[in-house]
């Protein structure tokens, strides 16, 4: 990407847990980065093991891609020293029992995911496509999500990321009749 003189990213534009939705900035800022921005980016939203409803059964650490998650005595273990924060092994525990600490504001997140996008595109020729269908409540790298929530819009293309994104937004909200990113 660093040689290259035009880019071009094709996004599905839906919810996402940290940054209330994902589309174009999203893409170029975690898509175009390197491990190590990837866990700048996250490195303050590593997920936690509550360990009085931790059973022990390890299947969070089937999910981890960086093995990051280990037995201590009984109960799982996340190493907060390799843990990337993808989050991915939250939903398939069956209790519930792994989650991440909200005390901290998505906005720091966003900040720097917005940042590592600037970089990425800097001096470069773009295009942004956005695809808003199936817009689903969560991030495309979670092993599930749920149903829809909202209609399809159909697809936004911009050399703008900026308006790429506001544009998929405004259209999916216009239709909705309310904010449907908004977590309440």
């Amino acid at each position: 990407l660093f040689h290259s003189d035009a880019i071009v990213f094709i996004s599905h534009f839906k919810g996402h847990q940290l940054s209330g939705f994902g589309g174009a900035i999203k893409n170029a800022g975690m898509g175009c980065a390197c491990r190590a921005g990837k866990l700048v980016m996250h490195y303050n939203v590593n997920p936690q093991v509550h360990e009085e409803q931790c059973i022990g059964c390890m299947v969070c650490a089937t999910w981890c891609q960086v093995k990051a998650i280990s037995k201590k005595g009984t109960k799982a273990f996340i190493d907060p020293e390799i843990c990337t924060g993808c989050g991915l092994c939250i939903d398939p525990c069956p209790k519930g029992a792994i989650r991440i600490k909200w005390d901290m504001a998505s906005s720091d997140m966003q900040k720097r995911m917005a940042e590592y996008a600037f970089g990425a595109i800097k001096n470069k020729k773009v295009l942004f496509i956005n695809f808003v269908s199936d817009i689903t409540p969560e991030c495309d790298c979670f092993p599930s999500s749920d149903a829809p929530i909202a209609q399809d819009v159909g697809i936004i293309i911009s050399n703008d990321p900026v308006a790429a994104d506001r544009a998929s937004y405004d259209l999916i909200n216009e239709k909705a009749g309310h904010d449907v990113f908004k977590h309440t």
